[in-house]
């Protein structure tokens, strides 16, 4: 008598939940027992698998599948390329199996392995990875107790570029800060090196020594990235801080940082054909990375960046001017040891640089007809005379006769 009213409440209880719009029903209360559910079931014609139990609830209907429904592990979808990764799905309920694959978009090797936790799924992925690869994950298979299986689940994760230590997708100043600092005290957590490939996807295998590997493959990184368009252009932007302090002497152009700058970058822009323009070289006893450069001669654009030992000057040197007057444009950025912004802006500065010689230079073209260049140098105001001579010795015409100052000067002769 006690298992026909038990059955009854059953099917009462199943069809008022149903009726109510719950398409899953649940026994709630005392936990039956194993005599009661075979009959329930044979009295149903419920399969096993249909009336799977957990402590006091039974899930007699279970037709809904599994889903994700967070992401754990992983901050803003970017992987480190030197540290392993950890990536827990959570599961909107218990599961049975799951089928989990890590696909690379260049073909990287990625070593993983997974486990399934009641309603964790979580993933280990082994660096290194290479650099400005994209990973999926795709969790496929989900299937729960009562076999619903869900649908696949496919995410995706960027390795940011070796070197490139705040995520902002450049390898800059700011980056070699963090690398010197990091290796004046051997602090391995920014090791990049040995490496293996091209730039930028060189893959890393950190081997915990902090060495001139990695000061290698953070300067083929720091190449790259400024060898992308428009990296050496100098930039027109707002004033912060200090203008900047420069000054020529003779043939040399000096910047000078303010007071506790810890790092320096400049790009000078100026036209090849009227001016060259190179950084001066700078001595250094260690193997530190103390000032790293890239020019492109031909556009006439150059970038340097320093790190200061002391707040030393930033000095240029100025070669072959052949006008009066050149106009080069500057970029600065200067910041501390935290790589807070001290000062940074554009200026545009008027080169009239002085020789250090007098010279007078091959006339071009020559031969001509009827008309050639004549350019000379004075290093200082004084009075000048140019006099055209023929092969003979005789004077043709004299083309200057005044005071001039000093500079690059050229004087066209129609002969």
């Amino acid at each position: 008598m006690s298992f026909i009213v038990f059955i009854v409440i059953t099917i009462t209880f199943f069809i008022a939940h149903w009726l109510a719009g719950d398409p899953t029903a649940l026994w709630v209360g005392p936990h039956p027992t194993e005599q009661q559910l075979e009959i329930a079931r044979k009295t149903l014609g419920l399969d096993e698998s249909l009336t799977k139990q957990s402590n006091n609830v039974v899930r007699l209907n279970d037709f809904v599948a599994p889903s994700v429904t967070n992401v754990i592990g992983v901050e803003n979808n970017i992987i480190s390329p030197t540290e392993n990764a950890y990536i827990q799905l959570v599961i909107s309920e218990q599961l049975a199996s799951a089928k989990v694959d890590v696909v690379s978009k260049l073909g990287d090797s990625i070593v993983k392995s997974y486990s399934i936790q009641k309603d964790r799924i979580n993933i280990s992925l082994e660096a290194g990875f290479v650099s400005g690869d994209s990973i999926e994950i795709i969790a496929d298979a989900l299937t729960d107790i009562s076999n619903n299986v869900g649908i696949k689940n496919i995410y995706k994760y960027y390795v940011s570029i070796l070197g490139d230590f705040n995520n902002d997708n450049s390898v800059d100043i700011s980056d070699l800060n963090n690398f010197v600092s990091a290796w004046k005290v051997k602090s391995l957590a920014y090791e990049l090196g040995p490496v293996t490939g091209t730039a930028p996807h060189f893959k890393p295998n950190v081997d915990g020594v902090f060495n001139a590997r990695d000061g290698m493959a953070f300067y083929r990184m720091w190449h790259w990235d400024y060898g992308r368009v428009g990296k050496m252009k100098a930039k027109m932007g707002p004033q912060i801080g200090q203008d900047l302090n420069s000054r020529v002497i003779r043939d040399k152009l000096m910047i000078q940082p303010p007071k506790g700058t810890h790092a320096t970058e400049i790009i000078i822009n100026y036209l090849p054909n009227e001016i060259q323009i190179k950084p001066l070289s700078i001595n250094t006893q260690s193997d530190i990375p103390i000032s790293l450069t890239k020019q492109d001669t031909s556009l006439g654009e150059l970038i340097t960046n320093h790190i200061h030992s002391i707040n030393e000057a930033i000095l240029f040197e100025i070669n072959d001017l052949r006008v009066e007057q050149a106009l080069i444009q500057i970029s600065y950025r200067y910041i501390d040891k935290e790589n807070q912004i001290m000062g940074s802006g554009y200026d545009e500065i008027l080169l009239s640089p002085v020789p250090e010689e007098f010279a007078l230079h091959q006339n071009y073209p020559n031969p001509f007809n009827p008309i050639t260049t004549i350019q000379y140098d004075i290093p200082y105001q004084t009075d000048i005379r140019l006099i055209i001579f023929d092969i003979l010795g005789r004077e043709v015409g004299q083309l200057v006769d005044r005071t001039l100052d000093a500079g690059y000067h050229s004087t066209i002769w129609n002969g």
